[in-house]
């Protein structure tokens, strides 16, 4: 019987990435999005919870200055947004993290081999150097992208591999960042295009999770300036936050699963080049042995 389970060690172009991503979800849906919901519902239902607060007194301001005709600027409440931004942090590096290590045992143990209690052991002894490293990279990416913009694009495209470069090969700081370009110096605009490709995919999926929350701010908006005043029902925006954040936070699990793809069919193939080179070494290095 011939074995269909993805393998991502092999080389691959352009397509073939993007295929085994789909390939490799639809094979692993249903333990994958279970472990990764598992782990990170908490977290992400706090940023809905907390969206609603903060958005209900967005809106609230902004329509009663609509309905009275002298809209109004205030200060957003800053525990809203401290606490909004603090999980949002940890819910969106923690599915990040939970799909590489996810990635990585599937990758080194094979299809069903490993369980939902590996994959989160394995997150927990990375996950202090998970945020730290991605609070170094979002800090030099925010500042490339706000003094040299093309700079910035160029350095996120290959520090979007550190977090899986250091789950993957139990790497330092400055060895993941170094490995993540060396592998990349020669396949950055393929990088660069399977990233924004990615991008584009999960920003259109991730409409259908927002159409709700924005018909019904719209619904919210119209209503207000036709009968003067603002009435907000939290339990139907808590619904559709909900809707929103998870949606749109699971989704880029698809660029998660790409990136590992790359990372595994680049490795791959410096691997086996290293292989041969290895192989001529030793060649190279072998006694002739005297046939007389």
């Amino acid at each position: 019987m011939i074995n269909t389970d993805v393998d991502f060690n092999q080389k691959r172009d352009f397509s073939d990435i993007i295929n085994v991503t789909f390939s490799f979800i639809k094979q692993e849906f249903k333990e994958l999005f279970s472990t990764i919901a598992i782990y990170t519902f908490i977290p992400l239902l706090g940023v809905a919870i907390i969206s609603v607060f903060y958005t209900s007194d967005i809106w609230g301001t902004y329509i009663q200055g609509i309905v009275s005709r002298s809209p109004a600027v205030e200060a957003p409440n800053l525990t809203y947004l401290l606490l909004l931004i603090v999980l949002s942090i940890v819910g969106n590096i923690m599915v990040m993290g939970i799909t590489f290590e996810y990635v990585n045992l599937y990758n080194i143990k094979g299809k069903g081999n490993f369980t939902r209690a590996d994959v989160a052991n394995a997150f927990a002894k990375d996950f202090l150097k998970i945020l730290g490293y991605n609070l170094v990279i979002f800090i030099v990416i925010f500042f490339a992208f706000l003094f040299f913009i093309i700079p910035g694009i160029y350095l996120s495209v290959p520090l979007a591999f550190v977090t899986l470069v250091l789950i993957a090969e139990k790497t330092g700081f400055s060895k993941s960042w170094s490995r993540c370009f060396e592998f990349i110096r020669d396949n950055w605009w393929i990088t660069f295009a399977l990233i924004l490709i990615t991008y584009i995919i999960i920003g259109i999926m991730s409409l259908v999770f927002s159409i709700p929350m924005s018909i019904y701010g719209g619904i919210q908006g119209y209503t207000a300036a036709s009968v003067g005043e603002f009435d907000m029902n939290f339990g139907i925006l808590t619904i559709f936050s909900i809707i929103s954040t998870l949606g749109s936070a699971w989704l880029y699990v698809i660029m998660y699963i790409m990136l590992g793809a790359q990372y595994y069919s680049l490795n791959s193939n410096k691997s086996k080049a290293s292989s041969i080179l290895d192989r001529i070494n030793e060649i190279e290095d072998r006694p002739v042995e005297d046939s007389f």
